[in-house]
């Protein structure tokens, strides 16, 4: 039952506007900078530099990341991702980024829709494009022609993603939402245990004064549920066992995450302080994104 209730939670819209997603998009992802701001997650991220990294920002665009933009959502494929795009929220100074980007190396500006496309050299030397749908969308892609398509379902004349079944969270500050993770499951062994997962939903927000996070898978039946259920237990024992050797911080953080079935949909869930994260983050005995890897081929070689 605890999963129905936690999937129905997030099934209402969520704070992402899926009528600006594009109905071919396999993911997205939204990220709600005013949930954010003032959040414990702000307050972790800015002990890790964050603030030093936006005062740049401030100086190079003239505009304060976390004051002036409201949400960035990102949405693409599984198999193309320069054909991404980036939808840019917030009070933002159109005149003053429209010529920051045609002062970049080989910029240049088409029409499209009464719209002003720019096109510029990014810093990586790949060519990006991006237009300002209105005073406070701005919208960018490195393919001219997702950026057309995307500006297509803002203006209503293609198709969007709001009828396409998403799991969305209304509380989360990030979300990320794939709609058939099986495709993916074939880009590395460490994914095999996705085969059997649909719809999925990662949410991380705030709860009171600490961080929550919410993975929402939907396998294809019940069967495969109870699978992926014991996958994901069998991933946080050895996780366990991992930590206790090598991150005391990490160990008691993994003793707290649940894991819930009803039916097609597993639940898995955990609230963490701010001071649990930052501990599992400041440790140098591990590695964690290396650990989790490691735990998940061990798992997939027990399949």
């Amino acid at each position: 039952m605890a999963a129905v209730l936690v999937l129905a939670a997030f099934v209402t819209a969520g704070t992402v506007n899926l009528n600006n997603i594009g109905a071919d998009a396999a993911w997205f992802s939204h990220f709600d900078m005013q949930k954010f701001d003032g959040s414990a997650m702000e307050k972790l991220a800015n002990s890790r530099g964050l603030a030093e990294k936006c005062e740049k920002i401030k100086t190079h665009l003239g505009l304060d990341p976390i004051k002036d933009i409201t949400g960035v959502t990102v949405y693409g494929s599984i198999n193309a991702p320069q054909k991404g795009v980036v939808i840019v929220n917030g009070t933002l100074d159109v005149e003053k980024l429209s010529k920051l980007a045609q002062s970049q190396s080989k910029s240049s500006t088409s029409e499209y829709e009464g719209l002003t496309i720019i096109g510029w050299k990014g810093w990586k030397g790949e060519m990006k494009s991006g237009c300002f749908y209105d005073a406070n969308t701005l919208v960018m892609s490195k393919d001219i022609d997702s950026l057309k398509a995307a500006i297509d379902v803002l203006a209503g004349k293609a198709k969007n993603i709001s009828k396409g079944g998403c799991i969305t969270s209304q509380d989360a500050i990030l979300q990320v939402y794939m709609a058939d993770a099986s495709s993916i499951s074939d880009k590395s062994d460490h994914l095999m245990f996705l085969a059997n997962v649909k719809k999925t939903l990662l949410a991380i927000g705030q709860k009171d004064s600490d961080v929550f996070s919410e993975l929402i898978m939907q396998a294809d039946n019940a069967d495969n549920a109870l699978l992926l259920n014991q996958m994901i237990q069998g991933l946080l024992a050895m996780g366990q066992m991992q930590a206790a050797q090598q991150n005391a911080g990490a160990l008691e953080a993994l003793k707290k995450f649940d894991v819930s079935t009803e039916d097609t949909t597993v639940v898995t869930s955990v609230v963490l302080t701010v001071d649990e994260i930052d501990q599992m983050l400041s440790s140098n005995k591990m590695n964690l994104s290396k650990m989790v890897k490691s735990i998940a081929n061990k798992s997939c070689d027990n399949l």
